[in-house]
């Protein structure tokens, strides 16, 4: 009898139970890092009054560094120094001359990923380009002096438009190019006359160090996709056999039967014990 209701209630409980990760395990985050460092180098062409002599005279090298914080693959912030001289010789009214000049720029700007914006699953070759759009302002900081005159030293606010795409070299290293056109007041960049403002074309070759990249994943390394992507789903499988089935009844009646009879003989002991 005790036999027989243990089959049964046995019956009634869960059978199987697939085995999950946890859920933990699943959705850990991946290691990240967001500081990177910065150096570039190339060619500046600065549109400013008094007009060189020729349009060679404007090309000139500079140098610059960063400091960037990426928050995510989709954008980040930057502080940059740029160093800039746009020295040239020069012709006005017929006479020449000479301009002694440059500019320590400090920008601060911002940086959207481009390529993680249009196309947010990316695989391959195509998830290490990355194309930056970067815009920011800052302050020039000038130094200049007309024909050998006495230097002067002028501050004024400018603005930065770039265009910047990235090739990941390693976790470690970024190679990139760059297209900037910087906005300047030349009214405080020479004593020559003017009205307006100078626009600047810089275009850089750099390289990027990204800080800490080595023992985890850099922002910069990463598609969109991937820094969002959602666990797969769990799914659990269950089965319970039904407790009403033909031959669990049969077992419950032949129990209830056997339970029956024994009731009898123990009543039947205890009446030739009277």
């Amino acid at each position: 009898m005790v036999g027989s209701v243990s089959i049964v209630t046995a019956q009634e409980r869960l059978l199987k139970v697939d085995t999950v990760p946890p859920l933990q395990q699943l959705c850990a985050p991946i290691p990240l890092t967001h500081w990177s460092l910065g150096l570039k180098a190339g060619v500046s062409d600065f549109l400013i009054p008094p007009n060189a002599i020729n349009e060679s005279d404007r090309l000139k090298l500079m140098v610059g560094g960063l400091l960037e914080y990426t928050i995510n693959p989709l954008i980040g912030i930057g502080l940059e120094y740029d160093y800039n001289d746009y020295s040239r010789p020069y012709t006005y009214q017929g006479i020449n001359g000479k301009l002694k000049g440059l500019t320590n720029d400090v920008i601060l700007y911002g940086s959207v990923n481009l390529s993680n914006a249009l196309v947010p699953v990316r695989s391959g070759f195509w998830q290490t380009l990355n194309i930056y759009g970067d815009v920011g302002a800052g302050v020039g900081f000038y130094q200049f002096a007309l024909d050998n005159a006495k230097t002067k030293y002028r501050e004024a606010m400018m603005g930065k438009l770039g265009l910047n795409a990235e090739i990941s070299l390693s976790e470690s290293f970024n190679l990139s190019i760059e297209g900037q056109r910087n906005q300047y007041d030349s009214r405080n960049m020479s004593d020559a006359r003017a009205t307006g403002n100078c626009d600047a074309w810089i275009f850089t070759v750099g390289l990027r160090y990204k800080i800490g990249s080595s023992s985890s994943k850099h922002v910069r390394n990463i598609s969109l996709y991937e820094y969002s992507a959602e666990p797969a789903p769990i799914v659990i499988t269950k089965t319970y056999m039904k407790g009403d089935t033909d031959e669990l009844l049969n077992r419950v009646e032949v129990a209830e039967k056997e339970n029956a009879a024994t009731k009898i003989e123990l009543q039947k002991m205890k009446d030739s014990v009277k």
